[in-house]
């Protein structure tokens, strides 16, 4: 790094703070405007802010620790966090969720279960999960911007981890949503620049006879079991590859089936104009995620072809930027900045929606009547506590692969399925979703804790996720059937709102013939034979992009022609069957302006 490259990446931090600070006033009106922008943000803008908070650095730094290991079967890993998601939010989900027309993910809880004593656990239980959920994710993130600054400035992880995120949090708590938004935008485009330049350079300057005779795995085809992984995978259990898929796959399908993450996903659909300008954020925040893996695959080209004796995997993005001669000076800054912008822009997401969640669903339900100013300046306290408990949390953390696993595998999959029942079966109720969300979520925390009760040690060294997530999805599901058939079922008028306004589809039957006939929907879920062909051709598009993106820059021109064609048929037949009902509900809106 030369004073040229820290120049470059100083004037980022000041723009970046300079552009939250600027939106504070108009932020702090009241709580739509601070948490949502007041309805009045562009779909794209909150697409690229998306795509900004998913990009964070330590997510990129564990997908380049996977593809190094395994290759084009990394994917398969990838699916734990749904990289196919937006298939399911274009094609309804989104819709839905903006439907709701609430403030925060768990504010939808009372908009289905109704306001009685098992709405108003559902609501507490869905807020103490999710908010448990984006303190690990903070800790997730402290971890990995340590690891990364640590390799350009003369401090420690942890030192470097607590300065980069307090200053990330000044413009997170000053300006609101709509500060956030802005900053994302900005962040978006320094990203997006900085993963195609990459991939771009990185067309040009490898060797692809060498990389190709270096055995990189391009088949995307399963195998049951691996042999010559790092020890701290097989540690995890990646080495029953077969096992493993089966749960990322199963984890991401639930995730995608369920909503949109239950935090910030939430935020940015209900902060839309329209159920329309959703379904759009929800397609171009999976194609705006194109220039995240075009970073992933030329850095890992690059490595492989020069050897960096690198032997912390999860080190090799910042190695690989820190030492590298084909980067010239100015331009490292500039990647370095667009970096730190990754990590900035999930840590403002996830810290916005996170205290809009403690402010919203825990200090509104249990003192009511604050004024505006108050919630507000509680929502500034809120950021900070969270912040203070990712600091803690990554502190105590092993591994970015291993805190992640374990928020995916275990805590995340105590929610999803009653996420997914909530929107597809009339029957689930308050105390049902309580029931599965908490009792599983008591199972993953004794995981977490396991290697530190010598009890259990004594009866298991440490589970790993194809021992112990079974068991949380079990806990989850039953639990929550049992309870919900066990006690009364949601009132109706709660039920039939819920539908007349949100239109899910799935076991609905007994509240669609109470409600009657309804308008006839005209989007892109006016139908279930719509939603399914949606569904298939957004996954096929963008799953193929990305593929595409690897094999491209790898100089694999057969597999990279595939993936174009079938891209570009499942483009354009998503033309007819999305995107042109889509600006018919438009129209028809323009006309009604009652959503």
């Amino acid at each position: 790094m030369t004073p040229l490259d820290y120049a470059v990446v100083l004037l980022y931090i000041v723009l970046t703070v300079w552009l939250g600070v600027a939106h504070a006033r108009r932020s702090s009106t009241n709580l739509r405007s601070y948490f949502l922008g007041g309805n009045e943000i562009p779909w794209w803008a909150l697409a690229a802010s998306g795509a900004a908070s998913n990009f964070d650095i330590a997510g990129t730094m564990w997908m380049v620790s996977m593809v190094a290991a395994l290759g084009m079967r990394s994917f398969w890993v990838f699916c734990t966090f749904a990289i196919f998601n937006c298939a399911f939010l274009m094609a309804y989900m989104a819709p839905w969720i903006r439907r709701t027309k609430v403030l925060t993910a768990t504010e939808l809880i009372h908009s289905r279960f109704g306001t009685q004593s098992g709405g108003r656990v559902a609501r507490l239980a869905s807020a103490i999960m999710v908010t448990l959920f984006q303190g690990f994710a903070l800790g997730l993130a402290f971890v990995g911007i340590g690891k990364f600054a640590a390799e350009y400035i003369p401090l420690s992880a942890h030192a470097c981890a607590i300065l980069i995120m307090t200053v990330t949090t000044m413009y997170a708590m000053i300006g609101g949503f709509k500060g956030v938004i802005v900053t994302d935008v900005f962040q978006a485009v320094l990203m997006s620049l900085c993963g195609l330049l990459v991939g771009g350079a990185t067309f040009f300057i490898i060797d692809p006879d060498r990389l190709h005779a270096l055995g990189f795995v391009t088949s995307l085809i399963p195998v049951g079991k691996l042999e010559g992984l790092p020890p701290s995978l097989v540690a995890s259990g990646y080495d029953l590859f077969g096992i493993m898929a089966v749960l990322w796959m199963l984890n991401g399908l639930f995730h995608s089936t369920g909503g949109a993450g239950g935090s910030y996903g939430e935020q940015r659909f209900l902060a839309t104009r329209s159920a329309a300008d959703a379904a759009k954020v929800g397609f171009a925040w999976g194609i705006m995620m194109i220039p995240r893996f075009c970073l992933v695959a030329g850095i890992v080209f690059i490595v492989m072809c020069g050897s960096m004796g690198v032997t912390d995997p999860e080190k090799i993005l910042p190695v690989a930027l820190r030492d590298s001669t084909l980067i010239p000076s100015g331009v490292r800054g500039f990647m370095m900045a667009a970096l730190l912008a990754a990590f900035m822009g999930s840590l403002s997401s996830t810290l916005n929606a996170g205290a809009s969640i403690i402010v919203r669903d825990i200090v509104e339900v249990l003192k009511p009547g604050l004024s505006q100013k108050a919630l507000v300046r509680a929502g500034h306290l809120a950021t900070v506590g969270l912040l203070l408990f990712g600091t803690a949390a990554g502190m105590n953390a092993d591994s970015i692969n291993s805190i992640w696993l374990w928020m995916q595998l275990g805590l995340a999959a105590s929610m999803l399925l009653p996420n997914v029942l909530r929107w597809h079966w009339w029957r689930m109720n308050g105390w049902g979703y309580s029931a599965g969300t908490l009792l599983a979520c008591v199972l993953s925390l004794a995981v977490f804790f396991w290697k530190h009760v010598p009890m259990l040690v004594a009866i298991h060294p440490e589970p790993v996720p194809y021992i112990y997530t079974p068991f949380v999805y079990a806990v989850s599901l039953i639990g929550a059937i049992t309870v919900s058939l066990a006690t009364q079922p949601v009132d109706p008028a709660t039920l039939d709102e819920f539908y007349r306004r949100v239109r899910p589809r799935g076991f609905w039957g007994t509240v669609k013939n109470r409600v009657g006939p309804l308008p006839p929907l005209s989007g892109a879920d006016a139908s279930a034979t719509r939603i399914l062909v949606n569904v298939l051709l957004g996954g096929a598009l963008i799953m193929c992009t990305y593929f595409g993106v690897f094999y491209l820059i790898g100089h694999w021109f057969a597999y990279a022609g595939i993936c174009a064609g079938i891209a570009c048929v499942s483009g354009a037949a998503l033309y007819f069957t999305w995107y042109i009902p889509l600006r018919n509900e438009e129209l028809e809106n323009a006309k009604d302006p009652s959503e």
